[in-house]
């Protein structure tokens, strides 16, 4: 498949006459020659799904860490968020880089953030010093939302050592002073959500471990640094993990640390890299999921006394189908088999499959991986970045990751796809009265990176979800989708009043011909990045002319049914629809 290189030049010529100190210079900076071994897909599909790459970003790379990497750090790190700077209704977009160990050690600032402004048709302007977001010292991750209910994004970015909120005033950020979010260590994913239902969105931060910059573990040292007889890089295991922190909303920008007061220091810490928050067990109570690398994943559910309880392992989603320990990165929620529960997918390290796990609707799931289809292609790739999205436009929701090994010396293991790697999807396939996953092979062929985050937009306002993708110590991958030239969809985005403006926390269900598709509303998941607060849904199973219903879930529980024409884009707004 040729890529698209329309809009390589223009890009490329903004890139050189902006401003941008560091980045753009630093782009030339070493990356290892890596060569890559695909998997063996099986036979491909014969679905009309594209997702077309596009050598659009090119001319960018996303530095983090040292090339060749020399310890744990250097490999997480890059993040990427969908955000409405200016309150326009264009999601411009968000690049964020790291650091070296040697210029941490220096007090020196990091690689720069790269802004760019969206000016239609996937043309993109560089926004002039990021439009004063700052540069950390060694930033990871980034979450958007609009905490002050004003109409523009505000920015959490996170980061090694310090996470910086940021206020958005006419299109420019300005840190908040006395924020209240204070912490220290590796912070790795954040997320918003209400969590004490009083109609704000509070605040939960993944820490990841405890890495000591001036004293770091040997390079295949000890046994936790060996992998398949090769000497890499350490950790996690063998170095202290760092529990998460969450802080409670007080008036739109300032918070303070409830950890210890909601009950989340109850929990062993473990090494937290991905975090979502939405009502997963249907009794408008937000739950809180966490994907842990090298440990049981985490679930939190409030109890009678307002107090968090963890209950990962008894609920089914701390460990896999086998009852083991994975390693996990990212995660995407969407109702993958159509019963109206949201479900979850979990990406996992090489030799660990994803998990699908299916909510059983009494409070427990069950990973189903092998038998939908998901084993299939996913066990021999690092998975990262996820998102459970309708690719296809037919109603079913499918699953797309972003894939890249964290050691170099993959490229010397006949059994490994090498360090840099494709990324994949499968598409969600309804099958004598059930559904699987059917992988799709020869995605973006050739192209083949260290990928980590993974966002899903329709950026080119076409009526089908593109795929933005980063690239540790390269250039990020958009995937256009051409989808919309066969299948009718909806595109909606819901409003209400009060401080969650964008109703954060929802879920929508849209109702087809005996199917229904159902979505959550939510600016994080996947893996430290941020998203826009939209869903578009292929409607290709309702005739034409047809009114869709389309139920909504707000945060706080009620319900409101809504009609909709079979396409276009809506903004569903509350207390106009019919209560139920």
């Amino acid at each position: 498949m040729e890529p698209e290189r329309g809009n390589l030049s223009s890009l490329t010529g903004l890139l050189r006459c902006s401003t941008i100190p560091a980045l753009v210079a630093l782009l030339l900076y070493s990356i290892p020659a890596c060569t890559s071994r695909l998997p063996d897909p099986g036979s491909p599909s014969d679905s009309s799904l594209q997702l077309q790459p596009s050598e659009l970003f090119r001319a960018i790379v996303q530095r983090s860490g040292e090339v060749p990497p020399r310890g744990i750090v250097d490999v997480k790190s890059t993040g990427v968020a969908l955000l409405d700077v200016d309150g326009d209704g264009q999601q411009e977009i968000l690049l964020t880089s790291g650091s070296t160990s040697d210029r941490f050690l220096a007090n020196q600032p990091g690689f720069p953030p790269l802004l760019l402004k969206h000016l239609g048709d996937l043309e993109y302007q560089v926004i002039k010093d990021a439009a004063g977001i700052p540069t950390l010292p060694w930033c990871t991750g980034v979450a958007a939302a609009d905490l002050d209910g004003d109409g523009d994004d505000d920015l959490l970015l996170t980061g090694i050592d310090r996470c910086v909120l940021l206020e958005n005033k006419n299109g420019r950020f300005h840190p908040v002073e006395d924020s209240g979010i204070v912490t220290s260590g590796w912070c790795s994913s954040a997320a918003f959500g209400d969590l004490d239902l009083d109609g704000d969105l509070d605040l939960y931060i993944c820490r990841y471990l405890d890495y000591d910059f001036s004293s770091p573990p040997i390079h295949g040292d000890e046994w936790s640094c060996l992998w398949e007889n090769q000497q890499v890089l350490c950790g996690p295991r063998g170095l202290p993990p760092l529990p998460d922190l969450v802080f409670e909303n007080l008036d739109g920008l300032h918070f303070r640390d409830v950890t210890k007061e909601w009950g989340f220091s109850r929990c062993d810490a473990g090494y937290s890299l991905a975090v979502a928050i939405i009502d997963l067990h249907g009794d408008s109570h937000p739950e809180i999921f966490v994907a842990n690398d090298s440990g049981p994943n985490h679930l939190w559910s409030r109890n009678a006394v307002a107090l968090w309880q963890e209950n990962g392992l008894l609920s089914g989603v701390g460990v896999d189908e086998d009852g083991q320990e994975q390693a996990g990165m990212g995660v995407g929620i969407g109702d993958l088999d159509g019963d109206e529960k949201l479900d979850l997918v979990v990406t996992n390290f090489e030799r660990e499959s994803l998990n699908l796990y299916l909510n059983k609707g009494d409070g427990t799931f069950q990973d189903e991986a092998s038998r939908r289809g998901l084993a299939t292609g996913s066990r021999s790739m690092l998975s990262w970045g996820v998102g459970v999205q309708d690719l296809d436009l037919d109603g079913v929701l499918d699953i797309f990751v972003a894939n890249g090994h964290v050691y170099p010396e993959a490229d010397q293991v006949a059994s490994s796809p090498g360090y840099l790697q494709q990324d994949q999807y499968w598409l969600g396939r309804k099958m004598a009265g059930t559904i699987r996953f059917e992988h799709i092979s020869g995605l973006a062929e050739g192209s083949v990176h260290a990928g980590r985050c993974a966002v899903f937009s329709d950026l080119d306002k076409d009526g089908d979800v593109d795929v933005l993708t980063s690239s540790l110590n390269g250039s990020p991958f958009l995937y256009r989708n051409n989808s919309s030239q066969r299948s009718p969809s909806l595109q909606l985005r819901l409003q209400q009043p009060g401080m969650n403006r964008e109703a954060i926390g929802a879920i929508v269900t849209v109702k087809q011909n005996g199917w229904q598709t159902t979505m959550p509303i939510l600016r994080q998941s996947s893996f430290q990045s941020s998203m826009e607060a939209a869903l578009v849904i292929g409607t290709s199973n309702i005739p034409e002319g047809e009114a869709v219903e389309v139920k909504v879930r707000w945060p706080d529980g009620e319900i409101e049914i809504f009609s909709a024409d079979r396409s276009g884009s809506f903004t569903l707004i509350r207390g106009q629809g019919t209560s139920r």
